[in-house]
């Protein structure tokens, strides 16, 4: 398939269409794009405005790279666990983070993610299967099935992302770091009674 470069007022549409209840795979199939870069779409621009989508693609081309992040929550105490931010977010690098809680927390149960391309990797497939850990992913274009991990994303970037302009990979891991630790143990939590 033609890569081609999508508009904000494109990609944006094509995910309003999704939040108004068409599938994503009707949606990959009418505009001929695979399920990796729908789900790409989604944890970049899911909730922009076309004007937010366009001011991103302005910064992103102003500061000469982009950077993903990837968050790990605890469904039960809604703990932001951990918030990877690197310039691409392999399997191994999910592994390495969710090694790191390990060492911490022990190992849950089962982890519930979306079909995103670290977590539908081979890498992470092995960790969950040598410790016992058991894979449960929602349906693709469900994320009403992830509501709590979609708070945490939409709080994140409201409060974090899109309240800061990071100069460097350096600078972008130090604040969020800071946002996290804040989130966690200063910031009420109506869930958990304030």
């Amino acid at each position: 398939m033609k890569k081609s470069r999508f508009s904000e007022e494109q990609t944006v549409g094509v995910l309003k269409e999704a939040e108004a209840g068409v599938a994503g795979k009707e949606l990959c199939w009418r505009i001929g794009i695979s399920d990796v870069t729908f789900y790409h779409w989604k944890a970049k621009h899911g909730g922009l405005e076309v004007n937010e989508a366009r001011r991103l693609r302005q910064l992103e081309d102003q500061s000469g790279w982009n950077f993903r992040t990837l968050n790990l929550m605890d469904g039960y105490t809604r703990e932001a666990l951990w918030i990877e931010v690197d310039t691409s977010l392999p399997g191994e690098r999910v592994v390495r983070g969710l090694e790191e809680l390990k060492q911490k927390r022990g190992v849950p149960e089962v982890i519930q993610v979306d079909n995103g391309p670290e977590f539908i990797s081979q890498a992470a497939d092995q960790w969950a299967f040598s410790n016992g850990v058991r894979s449960h992913f929602i349906d693709p274009g469900k994320p009403v099935q992830n509501a709590f991990i979609e708070s945490l994303n939409g709080k994140f970037r409201d409060e974090c992302l899109n309240q800061n302009w990071f100069v460097s990979l350096a600078e972008a891991r130090q604040v969020i770091e800071a946002w996290r630790g804040d989130y966690n143990t200063a910031r009420p939590h109506c869930s958990l009674g304030y």
